[in-house]
């Protein structure tokens, strides 16, 4: 009898779950696109200026700004690597950042049930859409702590507009020594 309630309950409860239409899931895409470009500007600038490469004149720091403006993903965070050494956990994430960013960039139909014509197939696709938000926004709120501190430490006065910066800065901020311990020079 238990058992029966039990499956009651969840088919209740699955029942529930508003499965988003095709419209919606094609807002969620937009949105994702526009996170997943900002994480990526957001790394440039981390790995050209925040963990810049030694003595590096500003005339130098703005030709390899010039030159990386079109470099992917994959090389920044291959800067990144060669810069800082990176807490296992945020390499973890920074890796199933990379996988997702690079499925529904490139291959959408490589990711296992994604259908936007069915009702399972937008349940796969808001899943992985949610998952993909969720680990950008991971990064990116590592990244903009990053750079908040980075700004502090060379005495760069840059007036942030949104209170939301200084949040996520305070957050993220004690993260920062954790997840990026400077590269030991020889």
């Amino acid at each position: 009898m238990r058992q029966i309630q039990q499956d009651r309950v969840a088919k209740v409860s699955s029942a529930e779950q508003k499965i988003p239409s095709e419209k919606q899931i094609l807002q969620f895409m937009g949105s994702c696109l526009i996170l997943v470009q900002a994480v990526e500007r957001m790394l440039g600038l981390v790995t050209t200026f925040v963990l810049q490469k030694p003595n590096m004149s500003s005339q130098k720091l703005l030709e390899q700004a010039q030159k990386e403006s079109k470099r992917t993903l994959g090389y920044f965070l291959k800067e990144l690597h060669k810069r800082a050494d990176i807490h296992p956990n945020f390499d973890d994430t920074l890796s199933r950042f990379l996988e997702s960013r690079n499925k529904f960039a490139h291959s959408l139909s490589d990711i296992p049930g994604w259908d936007l014509q069915t009702e399972n197939g937008r349940a796969v696709a808001a899943r992985f859409l949610m998952e993909l938000a969720r680990t950008g926004g991971q990064v990116m709120s590592v990244f903009v702590a990053l750079t908040k501190r980075w700004t502090k430490q060379v005495k760069i006065n840059v007036s942030f507009e949104h209170e939301i910066i200084d949040e996520i800065a305070n957050a993220f901020g004690p993260l920062v020594d954790e997840v990026f311990m400077a590269k030991e020079t020889k």
